[in-house]
């Protein structure tokens, strides 16, 4: 599941960042993942290809 998704476009030049939530089953016990994605975008010769893409864990608020 893709949440909380933004998206730019700068002429030839676009970007998406979102977090990506992944759930699973194993041995019955259920898991959600979450990771920060950003992917970056380039225009050439009318096609849109990726250029970059970086992924990250969520840091968590430190305890107050």
């Amino acid at each position: 599941e893709i949440v909380d998704p933004v998206i730019r476009v700068y002429r030839d030049t676009a970007y998406a960042a979102y977090t990506l939530l992944v759930s699973r089953v194993d041995n019955d016990v259920f898991s959600v993942n979450a990771m920060n994605e950003t992917r970056i975008f380039s225009k050439a010769s009318g096609r849109w290809q990726m250029v970059h893409f970086h992924r990250s864990r969520p840091t968590r608020p430190e305890a107050a």
